[in-house]
């Protein structure tokens, strides 16, 4: 008998409670209140977690940071809104309810319960409620005003919750996610996804005569994914990627070359010819170029008229499976880096600082496939170019080396202007990709 009347009095004040709150208060209540937790302990998982976990790797290197960010802070703040809400109402039925307002404001703080108001909204009630006089009712409203300013104050503060996150942010490194692709394509054939900006040095060169060099021109790829990002820097201070593009032709002295039909591919429309002898600069003492001598080479120019072959060339080594270097300039860096040391780039064991040929072919439009077997008749230089000649044919070759090198160095760039990274267009008339912008 006792046992069913202490449970009949505990579901007594259990239904009270409910009924106090109502059901659509009490399921708000809980949602929020999980919400908070969760998204709190989803935050300080990101602070504080590292690249041991996957899960946070990926949210930083895919650029979820912010958004995961600003969208817990909204999540935080609609939750305490609606818990502010209650609370506000609750506070505008006590007051009411405890003869703690003036007769005149009785309709307005009423709509206050039923409505669920804003904090701010309650501060109204804080001069409504400036008249009590007498000690124990002016306790309560005391007791009343602070928690309204409470409330106010919880929920302006949290407005700026979102930038006081984001403000403790910093720029990083990370490493990116794995990644396979298919590299057996060469270099040549492969379309760049992207022509990012990069920041540029210059410094015109003092060249001699028959020598056409751009002089000191270093560019570095800043370390920022986001193309938007990049179009928008104006100054940067840290470290960066720097390619050392110098490039510088002349004239090349050749000899003992002859040039025959080539075995490939040809017709009376589209014909090459393989071209061989020795090579050396015209002028060996230009500024930071170095060159191992006469050396040999050989070609696949095209002889059809009005054309123009871009011809690497090197030659194997014989004691190693390396190519043989035939000359490069030295980059601006090489005594700074730790790989690119002198003697690493005068071995000539990175293929893409090996110089090129640059051939423009001059032939008849009707040249036939046995006229590429004539010997040459002449061979002399002008400017920065040495005309090869047959009784049928003739090419211009220049011989242009680069440094082509990098380091990671630190670098302070700025810029003045609007810039758009150039893109790739579609022409309709040729149906295959241009890129004219980048050209510019």
């Amino acid at each position: 008998m006792i046992a069913s009347k202490q449970l009949k009095h505990g579901n007594t004040i259990h239904h009270s409670l409910l009924r106090r709150f109502g059901w659509q208060a009490t399921c708000i209540l809980i949602t929020t209140t999980l919400a908070v937790v969760g998204v709190a302990g989803f935050l300080a998982f990101i602070w504080f977690a590292d690249l041991d976990s996957n899960v946070w790797h990926r949210i930083m290197v895919t650029g979820w940071t912010t958004r995961s960010i600003s969208i817990s802070t909204l999540i935080i703040r609609s939750a305490i809104d609606f818990q502010a809400g209650i609370a506000a109402a609750m506070v505008a039925a006590l007051v009411l309810e405890t003869s703690s307002i003036r007769l005149r404001d009785a309709a307005k703080v009423s709509t206050m319960r039923a409505n669920s108001p804003q904090p701010r909204t309650l501060l109204e009630l804080i001069p409504a409620m400036g008249y009590q006089t007498w000690i124990l009712s002016g306790i309560r409203c005391m007791g009343y005003s602070t928690v309204i300013l409470l409330l106010f104050i919880t929920t302006t503060a949290l407005q700026f919750s979102s930038t006081a996150l984001l403000s403790d942010l910093d720029v990083g490194r990370l490493p990116d996610l794995p990644n396979n692709r298919n590299a057996t394509a060469a270099t040549w054939t492969r379309n760049p996804p992207a022509f990012p900006a990069f920041a540029e040095y210059s410094e015109p060169a003092s060249s001699p005569e028959g020598v056409d060099d751009t002089g000191v021109l270093l560019r570095a790829f800043l370390p920022f994914a986001d193309a938007e990002f990049r179009e928008n820097l104006r100054n940067y201070s840290g470290p960066a990627m720097v390619l050392d593009s110098r490039v510088s032709c002349q004239s090349p002295r050749i000899s003992n070359v002859t040039v025959r039909t080539s075995h490939g591919y040809m017709d009376e429309g589209n014909s090459t010819a393989v071209m061989r002898g020795w090579f050396e600069p015209s002028v060996p003492d230009t500024d930071r170029l170095w060159t191992p001598g006469p050396v040999p080479f050989e070609c696949n120019p095209f002889a059809n008229a009005e054309s123009i072959t871009i011809c690497q060339v090197g030659f194997p080594s014989v004691s190693s499976m390396f190519w043989q270097s035939s000359g490069s300039v030295l980059p601006e860096f090489w005594n700074v880096t730790k790989e690119d040391t002198k003697d690493f780039i005068l071995g000539g064991n990175t293929l893409w600082e090996l110089p090129m040929f640059v051939i423009r072919s001059y032939t008849a439009p009707d040249i036939y496939i046995d006229r590429l077997n004539q010997n040459i008749v002449r061979t002399e230089s002008d400017g920065v170019w040495t005309t090869i000649s047959t009784p049928s044919l003739s090419w211009d070759i220049s011989i242009c080396y680069s440094a082509w090198s990098t380091a990671d160095l630190h670098i302070n760039a700025y810029s003045e202007r609007e810039r758009t990274e150039p893109i790739t267009h579609w022409s309709t008339e040729k149906e295959y990709y241009t890129i004219p912008n980048v050209h510019h």
